[in-house]
């Protein structure tokens, strides 16, 4: 029974030394990244691109199969590699390119990881994480991009309408410490921006400033604010909003304001800053908002009212389609899902045919839900934050929960606005007060509704946009 016992023992020594010394199955990955200043002008822009470089190393002792990689932020998922199979030793390599957003760029670094698998000769599944350097550690590689430079770079503007026919428009710039820095392009330009500032809009390293009673767009460069050139004359009459796709611009215009016939929306070539061609639409075209490669225009009605949304398709610039919705549709929003909500105000009472406010849901590209306000009921001014909306209506702010359609009072946000925008959390109201003299931004914290601080700002703030 001893020898038994003695011979067990021995023999599964034997095969414990022999399962130890059984060849070994890994990978190892590197991933570096190279950042691509395209237009060398020393700091990163959106559409700018980082170029990544994977090495794959078999580091065991047996050949690995189908290699396959996934890298979430690129979109690369179990994509395959060349060769797909390594023996010991061998090396591969992949590239992959990724395009910079401006959240990368206010952060000043793109931090990722990638995982590559393969399969060992007896079937099992062989992973690793990426490292910055060495097939040997799991660090995540950062890619740092050059710092922005300007002023204007880190904060956010307030468009400051000023009074009609005046020549008193002007832009506010809050930064990111809360300096407030009052008339930022006169400040910059030694010039006066112009009658009727309308709107502003930020396309990669630019600003379009829509100054309407003067007939023009103003295009600045949106972190140092310098001036780089002016859209006028043909194809620019009475412009309201401006948005962008690639390297074309899309301005809408009322033409004469007293004509219902003649409204447009002008093409532009962004490297010319010149209109290439003319959309007609309806009457009191405003509002628009990029959605994959089309275009949504809320035609309100210029100085009557309106009941149409058009929707353009930029890869031939011509109207796509026309919805009907309620009178006055006054602002577009998207959601996560790439939905589409648009607020209608309806005719207000002093028209004499009062018609009731409305928000409608649009679903690849159709109309799908409406929700009804009562008669007199005009709400305006929808913004979304953090996949919910927000509107003004009758001195108070309402949140729209777009998951059960219900709408709730912001107690303490209570105002008469004449603008407003979310994000980050935040609640930004604008408010024109006397409509003569400087108006104000508050800003209120969406969590429990506080005020946070109150903004001085210039005649008639009407919209806010973040640059950041």
């Amino acid at each position: 029974m001893r020898k038994l016992t003695l011979f067990a023992i021995l023999l599964s020594l034997v095969i414990s030394c022999k399962k130890d010394e059984e060849p070994t199955s890994s990978l190892g990955l590197v991933k570096a990244g190279i950042f691509n200043d395209e237009n060398n002008d020393s700091y990163a822009q959106e559409g700018e691109t980082i170029t990544y470089t994977f090495t794959i190393t078999n580091t065991g002792e047996t050949s690995i199969s189908n290699l396959s990689l996934t890298d979430d932020i690129l979109g690369i998922q179990n994509a395959s590699v060349d060769p797909s199979t390594l023996n010991m030793g061998e090396v591969a390599t992949y590239t992959a390119t990724y395009e910079i957003t401006m959240s990368d760029i206010t952060s000043g670094e793109v931090a990722n990881q990638a995982e590559i698998k393969g399969t060992s000769p007896d079937g099992q599944s062989i992973s690793d994480l990426s490292d910055d350097d060495s097939t040997m550690e799991d660090d995540v590689t950062y890619t740092y991009l050059t710092e922005v430079v300007g002023d204007y770079a880190h904060g956010y503007f307030i468009v400051n309408e000023g009074n009609f026919g005046m020549g008193n428009s002007s832009v506010t710039f809050v930064n990111n410490n809360g300096e407030v820095i009052q008339s930022v392009y006169e400040l910059v330009n030694d010039e006066a921006l112009g009658d009727t500032a309308q709107s502003m809009y930020l396309h990669q390293d630019k600003a379009y400033i829509v100054v309407n009673n003067s007939h023009k767009v103003v295009v600045v460069n949106r972190y140092t604010m310098e001036k780089i050139a002016v859209m006028e004359g043909a194809g620019i009459n009475n412009p309201r909003c401006f948005v962008a796709v690639g390297n074309v611009g899309y301005v809408s215009n009322w033409g004469d304001a007293l004509s219902t016939t003649d409204d447009f929306i002008s093409v532009i070539d962004l490297e010319t800053n010149t209109v290439t061609q003319t959309i007609a639409v309806d009457e009191g075209p405003e509002d628009m908002l990029v959605v994959d490669d089309m275009i949504y225009v809320n035609l309100e009605g210029g100085w009557g009212h309106n009941n149409k949304l058009v929707i353009i398709n930029t890869q031939h610039n011509k109207i796509e389609k026309i919805i009907n919705t309620a009178f006055a549709p006054n602002s577009l929003q998207k959601d996560l899902d790439d939905n589409v909500w648009v607020l209608c105000g309806g005719k207000p009472s002093w028209t004499g045919d009062e018609t009731a406010g409305q928000l409608i849901k649009i679903v690849d590209h159709s109309f799908t839900q409406t929700y009804d306000f009562g008669l007199t009921s005009h709400p305006q001014h929808l913004v979304i934050d953090d996949n919910e909306l927000y509107f003004h209506l009758n001195g108070e702010v309402y949140r729209f929960d777009i998951n059960d359609d219900t709408s709730t009072i912001l107690d303490g946000c209570s105002g008469f606005y004449y603008g407003m925008q979310a994000g980050n959390g935040k609640l930004y109201t604008l408010d024109a007060k006397d409509y003569a003299s400087a108006g104000s931004l508050k800003v209120f914290d969406l969590t429990d509704n506080s005020l946070l601080k109150e903004i001085p700002t210039g005649i008639i703030p009407n919209s806010l946009v973040f640059n950041d």
